[in-house]
């Protein structure tokens, strides 16, 4: 501005960046404050300041993880070993191949379709396989009146996924879309994964829950044939879904929250145990994946526990390097819903205990 008024538009500018300064500055320190009283207890998850009033019964949100950096050795770092192999095999797909190695097809879900049904886990069917989106309304519109799944083969964290019930899809007559709990006509779809420009689409069967919802998923990741973790997502499309990680035993292990390696060296304390910023990781704290916060009290059939980890035992065994095996209950009956063989794209992992 080019007036006799700059000085004073300048004073006052002035003084209410330090007011703006103060009130930054006591906010920090009341942070400061509250983060301190969480780590003298031991509470490595940031209370939600609401839980949705629908939400009335367990497992229901509860709080939002702390985010740690973790020091820890490039070469036991779990999240860094799923980068390094994950770009390994991206950079050279055919030197993984050569070496014995196949899980990264797994990521193709039309190929663990085919490896779940051959090894007889009797997965959803595949109604129809599609290369382009346009080809929903015409290749695949006689399954899609049906309850339906419509996702992409290589999409990650439920992008390119859409879920239709009973009616499933129709031209120009929206339908609820189950994840999102949004009205989709057919053509909202093609259009959203035209958007995506996908591989490959599939077309599979929905397999509701018990109230015709979507069913608990269970993510089992498996070491060559040994359970490390099991990520539980209960109440998905709701405003109650909620994320927990318990071991096999249904003991959870996602109370310090979640950790991401750090550049910087591999201290650690007297016990030896990697150095980990708690303090700066209640700083960040938030859902464990897109809008995950941690559950409460979770309430697991230990039997349908035992069933689910002897499927993906059998399926570990199959494919012998890590991966991680997603599951739900059908019924009495275990389903396979996918593979993956890159958790988080190597972002994070939320598994964790104290020795």
């Amino acid at each position: 501005m080019k007036t006799d008024l700059v000085a004073s538009i300048n004073l006052v500018a002035l003084l209410c960046s330090l007011v703006a300064v103060d009130g930054r500055r006591q906010k920090e320190q009341q942070s400061i404050h509250r983060g301190n009283r969480r780590l003298q207890t031991q509470e490595l998850c940031v209370p939600l300041d609401t839980i949705p009033a629908t939400c009335s019964a367990d497992p229901r949100p509860e709080c939002y993880a702390a985010s740690s950096p973790a020091f820890c050795p490039a070469s036991r770092a779990f999240d860094d070993l799923i980068v390094s192999r994950t770009d390994s095999v991206k950079s050279d797909p055919r030197a993984a191949l050569d070496l014995g190695y196949w899980f990264h097809l797994l990521e193709d879900k039309g190929a663990s379709y085919l490896l779940s049904a051959n090894e007889g886990f009797h997965p959803p069917e595949v109604y129809c396989c599609i290369t382009h989106p346009s080809e929903l309304s015409t290749t695949c519109s006689a399954f899609l009146s049906n309850p339906i799944v419509i996702k992409t083969v290589d999409g990650h964290s439920n992008t390119g996924v859409y879920v239709f019930g009973p009616s499933g899809v129709a031209s120009g007559v929206p339908s609820t879309e189950l994840l999102t709990k949004t009205d989709m006509t057919l053509e909202d779809v093609i259009a959203d994964l035209e958007l995506i420009n996908p591989t490959k689409i599939i077309v599979e069967e929905f397999i509701s829950g018990v109230s015709g919802d979507l069913p608990t998923e269970y993510k089992f990741h498996m070491f060559d044939g040994e359970v490390g973790a099991i990520d539980v997502i209960a109440n998905r499309g709701t405003d109650c879904a909620c994320y927990a990680v318990i071991d096999i035993d249904c003991n959870r292990i996602d109370q310090n929250g979640c950790f991401e390696t750090a550049d910087g060296p591999a201290a650690t304390d007297s016990s030896g145990c990697t150095a980990v910023n708690t303090f700066l990781g209640l700083a960040r704290a938030g859902p464990v994946k897109r809008n995950l916060p941690i559950c409460s009290e979770l309430i697991v059939d230990p039997c349908d526990i035992s069933k689910l980890a002897q499927t993906a035992t059998a399926l570990s065994n199959v494919v012998g390097s890590y991966i991680r095996v997603d599951l739900f209950m059908d019924n009495g009956d275990v389903r396979l819903q996918e593979f993956a063989s890159n958790h988080m794209n190597g972002y994070r992992y939320c598994a964790s205990r104290i020795d």
